[in-house]
């Protein structure tokens, strides 16, 4: 009707005038009529088309797209996994959502089973980059000290690394052994810290994980009369963009080069807990990822298995 009224220069009521008058048995009103019909409908579908490329772009730059992408290549992979959980934070008992929740459970006829936990949370950086900065003075690790883990597990961590062949199958376990960086920020920008951010969720998402398994410990079901249930998390952020890794070297000049993996030993999860890694990824590298934690994944299982 807007075609027509445009065309003759009448408003809406003006056309319906004309379409009644020649009717729809007259060439002319047939004609009218068509035109009438099919621009409407040509109208329409175009601020349906252009409604829905907006929606389609809004949400690429959200990063939902991501969060999506993530679950899936993990679900993919063997991974049970849920968008969108709550955890409650450590400090203020305040509920936040975490993007992705991916887990695999050990044996449940054995008597310890072990819960494996990948908190991953979610980031658009693709004009803004990341840079981790790493030092060559590196901390010295334990893996049993620098994962947020359930007191039982952490125990048996300890059993396992007096064994040495299971002390060298956790050593050479490229997630675990790594060189890490002391922070991390993002460049061109000097609003909020969204790194910082990120980071504080997932390791926050893996604390709070741990403190529900700490939890039923406290209060057992039926089921573990029988069974011992243990739990270790690992904090994840998985950026869409550009991460690099900033050292210096011994006259302090600094190297900056771009890698598709790093990882954090974070110590802002509070002084009652030991600094844990979080691991920072690339999306061109997350089916590599996903590989490494699937193998993190299976070593852990045969822990629980060997010192349940």
């Amino acid at each position: 009707m807007q075609r027509l009224s445009k065309c003759f220069m009448y408003n809406d009521a003006w056309v319906n005038f004309i379409l009644r008058t020649f009717r729809l048995n007259t060439p002319l009103g047939g004609l009218l009529h068509y035109r009438f019909i099919y621009g409407k409908s040509e109208e329409m579908g175009n601020k349906k088309e252009q409604l829905t490329s907006k929606l389609v772009e809004w949400l690429k730059s959200q990063g939902y797209p991501l969060e999506m992408t993530v679950a899936a290549e993990f679900q993919k992979s063997g991974f049970t996994v849920s968008l969108s959980d709550y955890y409650d934070e450590c400090d203020t008992g305040e509920s936040r959502e975490i993007d992705v929740t991916a887990l695999k459970w050990s044996d449940f006829e054995r008597v310890a089973v072990l819960q494996v936990c990948w908190r991953i949370e979610c980031k658009l950086a693709r004009d803004k980059p990341w840079v981790v900065f790493v030092s060559g003075a590196q901390p010295e690790r334990f893996l049993p000290f620098n994962a947020l883990a359930s007191s039982t597990y952490k125990t048996s961590l300890v059993e396992a690394y007096k064994d040495m062949a299971l002390r060298s199958r956790l050593q050479g376990l490229p997630l675990i052994q790594r060189y890490v960086g002391h922070g991390v920020t993002q460049v061109f920008t000097s609003g909020q810290d969204i790194p910082y951010k990120a980071v504080m969720s997932a390791a926050k998402a893996s604390l709070d994980r741990i403190n529900q398994f700490k939890e039923m410990e406290a209060n057992p079901t039926a089921f573990q009369e029988h069974h011992r249930l243990l739990c270790i998390a690992f904090p994840v952020v998985v950026i869409d963009g550009k991460l690099f890794e900033c050292s210096s070297d011994e006259d302090g000049e600094l190297h900056v080069v771009e890698v598709e993996s790093s990882a954090l030993l974070w110590k802002g999860t509070g002084r009652s807990y030991s600094s844990t890694l979080v691991q920072l990824v690339t999306n061109q590298a997350l089916a590599q990822f996903i590989e490494q934690a699937n193998e993190t994944t299976q070593v852990l299982m045969d822990v629980a298995l060997a010192y349940p």
